[in-house]
């Protein structure tokens, strides 16, 4: 007896199936298994369903959603929510907005808007970003997403390059008034005088007054968002002009939305064990009666019985080989 089971311990341990054993009334019973930690699968399911309950609680009690809108070139260190009750909320960090661009169809319809962030903290730049609708900016456990633009009127963005010392300055520029921005130091002076427009494409013209110190002041029309090169006695410049724009930021704070993406996690992993993996068992007994040594083998499985069967078919077939007289009872 002692014999025949050592044998089939062979047998299923070439197969793949270690087995343990323990003497039982009438003979020796081995058992072996297979994903016996698939029966977890469920309880991940009902953990991970808590956990995203768990974290839309944390997000809904412990954040908010709120917005801002940004001047090009200023920067703001709060946020405002949408109903007036509430005051405004801190960030702890200033964000500034450096760039607003906006690019458009040809058939003058926006096809883009982008906002170059720079996040500082105690005066210090930490992060930049340029963001677009569905590319937003993280820091701090705060989201900014691009939501809105709005055109600041009477407000222009003017950008001068000296071609000659390669210096260039950004100015804010407003119309209609009568006086001229200076460049600090450079004995520069300009401003808008008229502006013309818009055209069906959206865009302005813009009259330019300028004047660098040096002979006549020069006047001339430009076009929004195209260069201009201003000659003058022993040097050039190049000027730059567009409406100023305030980007409009959607701000968010959800402090459970790893805690619900954990779940969503927990929750695909048990339901890919649920559905694809199963828990497969094998008892094999060994007998001896009258001489006689006699073995049973039987298997049972949760799920797919028809690839358990193709399994149990060939470990038959192995024991076919042996010298062994096996009864089929899976």
């Amino acid at each position: 007896t002692q014999e025949a089971v050592s044998e089939v311990q062979t047998i299923m341990a070439d197969a793949g199936w270690k087995t343990n054993q323990r003497q039982v009334e009438g003979g020796t019973l081995l058992f072996s298994q297979k994903g016996s930690w698939t029966r977890l699968g469920v309880i991940v399911v009902h953990v991970s369903i808590l956990l995203i309950f768990v974290g839309a609680l944390v997000g809904k009690f412990y954040g908010y959603k709120a917005s801002v809108m940004i001047p090009e070139g200023s920067s703001t260190d709060v946020v405002y929510r949408s109903t007036p009750e509430h005051p405004p909320i801190p960030l702890g960090f200033t964000v500034r907005c450096d760039k607003f661009q906006l690019t458009y169809y040809d058939t003058g319809m926006p096809k883009e808007f982008r906002s170059d962030l720079i996040i500082q903290q105690n005066g210090k730049i930490v992060k930049r970003k340029s963001i677009v609708v569905n590319d937003p900016l993280q820091y701090a456990g705060l989201t900014f997403y691009q939501a809105s633009y709005q055109a600041i009127n009477g407000q222009f963005t003017a950008l001068l390059t000296n071609e000659k010392t390669k210096a260039r300055q950004k100015f804010i520029l407003q119309y209609p008034t009568s006086q001229a921005i200076k460049w600090p130091g450079k004995n520069v002076s300009f401003g808008i005088v008229d502006v013309s427009g818009p055209d069906m494409m959206r865009r302005f013209q813009y009259k330019i007054w300028f004047s660098d110190g040096k002979g006549q002041p020069s006047t001339f029309w430009m076009n929004q968002g195209g260069s201009v090169q201003i000659k003058r006695p022993g040097n050039n410049y190049i000027l730059t002009v567009n409406p100023r724009f305030a980007t409009g930021l959607q701000v968010a704070k959800d402090p459970g939305v790893w805690i619900v993406y954990t779940g969503c996690i927990m929750m695909i992993l048990g339901l890919i064990v649920i559905f694809f993996m199963s828990h497969r068992r094998i008892w094999a007994f060994v007998s001896d009666e009258k001489g006689k040594t006699n073995i049973l083998v039987c298997g049972q499985s949760n799920k797919d019985k028809i690839g358990f069967e193709k399994t149990m078919r060939a470990l038959y077939k192995r024991f076919a080989t042996s010298q062994l007289i096996v009864e089929d009872k899976s």
